[in-house]
């Protein structure tokens, strides 16, 4: 696993790195408003990024210095920037109407946390060198990544849709730098991932298109109604 061999200093930051990354995600599971969807994921992206960059140092990797500097470019600058020029644009700012309200969002959170705690410890039991730091490693993977299902499923505005799929992905991307432990296999999956990803966001903006104007043909967005 990543943590062998590990200095205490080096542990203790990934630790909590990893921590602050969970509690980005209930920020944005605990409101409603679309800018803080936007700051919360950029800031996500940009301590997955840095994990990259520290596990970079720890094992002497150009691969992982080179996923640190993509991610941090891609997620942290170049995603975020275009999802506030959608804000913008846009005419509405938040979400008025959720599936389940915020508080019951947050209890049920807690409750998807407690239950990747309880798969990832009967997962990492079967195995022979498991760590603190993967066990904690797999504990947050899980939990982000039903997070963002809660999220995809209880929001309705595509950017939110969205910004859920990319909180997937971004539990995903750390979760693999943590418990894998070849940066060449490690980037092979995230570029798979990266693929079903954008398949996944361009029907959830198609089907957007539908529901607006009744075709995904966004010429139509440009014709006066009224």
């Amino acid at each position: 696993m990543v943590s062998a061999g590990m200095n205490q200093v080096m542990f203790s930051l990934l630790s909590l790195i990893s921590v602050g990354t969970l509690l980005l995600s209930f920020v944005m599971l605990g409101s409603r408003q679309l800018q803080s969807y936007i700051v919360s994921f950029a800031a996500q992206a940009w301590l997955v990024a840095f994990v990259s960059l520290m596990l970079g140092i720890h094992f002497s990797s150009v691969a992982f210095y080179s996923v640190a500097f993509v991610s941090a470019i891609l997620r942290g600058i170049i995603l975020p920037i275009l999802f506030y020029q959608i804000y913008k644009r846009a005419m509405i700012h938040r979400e008025n109407h959720v599936l389940i309200q915020i508080g019951k969002g947050l209890v049920i959170g807690v409750v998807l946390v407690i239950f990747s705690m309880v798969i990832s410890v009967s997962l990492l039991k079967q195995m022979q060198d498991f760590t603190i730091l993967s066990t904690l490693a797999l504990i947050i993977t899980f939990s982000i990544m039903l997070i963002g299902f809660l999220m995809l499923v209880t929001r309705h505005l595509a950017l939110s849709k969205i910004i859920a799929l990319l909180m997937i992905e971004n539990g995903l991307f750390l979760g693999g730098q943590l418990l894998v432990q070849s940066a060449e296999i490690f980037i092979s999956l995230i570029v798979i991932f990266d693929v079903l990803i954008a398949v996944i966001s361009f029907q959830i903006l198609a089907g957007y298109l539908m529901e607006q104007v009744g075709d995904s043909d966004n010429r139509l967005l440009k014709k006066l109604v009224g």
